[in-house]
């Protein structure tokens, strides 16, 4: 399926400013996309991006179309619709049996998970994710350490089918990524490890290092202008494709330009699926 017919196929039923991931079928790098497809709904244009082969497509969406009603809105017009969360739950020993096999293949206890944001989404059947931002940090956030604030969430969808996250912003314009850390960290010079994802970076922290949620393999130019001085950089990312290990060795080059002593880790596993001493080694 070429990348326009996805665009097609996913219109009617995204919101704007939502994102999906999706296989890339018949991509022309390989068959393993492992939902490399991304495809986002902006005001007036859909717009697709495979990671795995770096094609790329979009469809105009016409003016009659774009104010047209949401099919999960109840009439309710597009220009007059509010950001809002969903209804989430606590995630708990209680919690549906999909939830707690989730937490256990990415070592996440009850109480991280309570800790840091993460919920589970009835509805959706699916986990609730913060999504953060770098834009105006200027100190901790909701009694959590995390630097910066909070600009909507993903959803993980549990059904291992379709999207592996959508994405809603309250403001698309504010990049993605954040800083988190802990107030007594065990290593005091600890290093700075840049991940991908929300759940590594828990890890990351929990481990006893200060962490960068990027949210993807292009760094900010906001995250690069707040890595604190005079700590190691360590670049974490999901090893598991040529492209994204050139997006590390690209990172690692542009710290190393602005004088950060940076290191890449080349683990094929992510943090989220290691322990404590695990990470340690790897760091």
């Amino acid at each position: 399926m070429r990348i326009k017919a996805s665009l097609k196929k996913h219109e009617d039923f995204l919101n704007e400013g939502e994102t999906l991931r999706l296989n890339h079928e018949d991509c022309p790098a390989g068959e393993d996309t492992r939902r490399r497809l991304y495809i986002t709904k902006k005001p007036q244009v859909m717009l697709g991006y495979c990671h795995n082969c770096q094609s790329s497509s979009s469809l105009y969406i016409a003016a009659k179309d774009r104010f047209k009603p949401l099919h999960k809105d109840y009439n309710k017009p597009v220009e007059d619709r509010e950001f809002s969360y969903p209804s989430m739950e606590e995630i708990t020993p209680h919690s549906p049996a999909d939830v707690t096999l989730w937490r256990q293949r990415y070592n996440m206890t009850n109480e991280w998970c309570k800790y840091w944001g993460i919920r589970y989404v009835p509805d959706s059947h699916s986990i609730f994710i913060p999504v953060l931002t770098v834009e105006g940090i200027s100190g901790y956030s909701r009694e959590r350490d995390i630097l910066g604030a909070y600009n909507g969430y993903q959803l993980r969808p549990l059904s291992g089918s379709g999207a592996k996250y959508i994405t809603c912003l309250e403001d698309e314009r504010i990049p993605m990524g954040g800083f988190l850390r802990k107030k007594d960290l065990l290593f005091k010079r600890a290093a700075t490890v840049i991940v991908e994802d929300y759940i590594s970076a828990i890890h990351i922290i929990e481990a006893g290092y200060f962490s960068v949620c990027n949210y993807g393999v292009q760094i900010k130019p906001e995250i690069l202008n707040l890595l604190p001085q005079g700590k190691p950089i360590h670049i974490w990312l999901d090893n598991d494709s040529e492209h994204v290990k050139k997006k590390a060795r690209d990172m690692q080059g542009v710290c190393q330009l602005l004088g950060y002593d940076t290191h890449l880790c080349k683990s094929p596993k992510e943090p989220k699926e290691l322990d404590y001493e695990q990470i340690r080694r790897m760091l």
